[in-house]
């Protein structure tokens, strides 16, 4: 996985061996197994109220290759993200209104 660093390594490598921050980076590893591509962004650091750092970090599926894959293998368990996404990709025809999927290669 890509990962922006905008923290100092010594710092950023302790927050990203903990808790959530593994489960992205677990989540992106599986994806990129199935070929689909992402990126992890770091948006922020911020503390917590026991005065310990966390990292906000969203993960992007960037590539047409990628999205088509990940709507098609994958998908989201949120009925309403499917329906979301499958909008989306029929309103830029990369699907029609089942799940087959049109000009992969373009």
């Amino acid at each position: 996985p890509k990962i922006r660093f905008i923290l100092p390594s010594r710092l950023l490598n302790k927050i990203k061996s903990r808790g959530r921050n593994k489960l992205i980076l677990g989540e992106s590893i599986l994806l990129d197994k199935q070929g689909i591509n992402t990126n992890i962004y770091i948006d922020r650091l911020t503390q917590t109220g026991k005065g310990k750092f966390t990292l906000c970090t969203t993960m992007h599926i960037k590539q047409k290759q990628s999205i088509l894959k990940f709507y098609k293998a994958v998908g989201f368990s949120l009925s309403r993200k499917q329906e979301k996404l499958k909008k989306i990709l029929q309103e830029v025809n990369w699907i029609n209104g089942t799940k087959s999927i049109q000009h992969l290669n373009t």
